[in-house]
This record gives structure tokens, C-alpha cells and sequence, in this order.
């Protein structure tokens, strides 16, 4: 195994495949390195993407919960109505 696309070009570079086959493997390496970092930093956004929903989300059920309160509907009679309409109450 190895840890670095700069450790397989050596190893490469020890064995006996012809210039033309060995450039053509470090070539691969190289290419599946750059988009494993591309692929890398787009989970990372996409994670992040998600982290800040979350965020938005819990603030606007904090919100909505503050209004549902204010108006005295509680969550037992928010289940009874959608009960009713087939929808589920979260």
C-alpha cells in the first residue's frame, strides 16, 4: 500500500513497465487524486450545506412553536387536526 500519489510515482518508477506504460499509470494516479480532493471538498460542502439547514430549520420550528403558543394551539390539538386530514404532525 502506499500513502501519497508521490509514494506510488516511486514505486511505479522501481518496476519494469516500459516509460510509455509507467507514465500512463502515474497518470492515473494523479487523476485519481485531483478528483478524490474535488470529491472530498464537495461532501464537505454539501455537509456544511446541510449543518446550516438544520440551523435554519430549528430556529423556524422554534418560531413557529412560539406563534402556535401565543394563539394557545398546542401540539395535542395540532395532531387531533391533521389526524383528521390524513397528514402527519411532526
Amino acid at each position: 500500500t502506499w500513502d501519497s500519489t508521490s509514494e506510488v510515482k516511486k514505486l511505479i518508477d522501481k518496476t519494469n513497465l516500459s516509460t510509455n506504460e509507467k507514465n500512463r499509470l502515474k497518470l492515473y494516479f494523479e487523476q485519481r487524486a485531483y478528483l478524490e480532493t474535488r470529491l472530498n471538498d464537495r461532501y464537505q460542502k454539501f455537509d456544511n450545506s446541510i449543518e446550516n439547514q438544520n440551523k435554519e430549520l430549528k430556529i423556524l420550528t422554534s418560531k413557529i412553536e412560539k406563534i402556535y403558543q401565543k394563539h394557545g394551539i398546542t401540539k395535542e390539538v395540532l395532531k387531533t387536526y391533521y389526524a383528521k386530514k390524513t397528514v402527519r404532525a411532526d
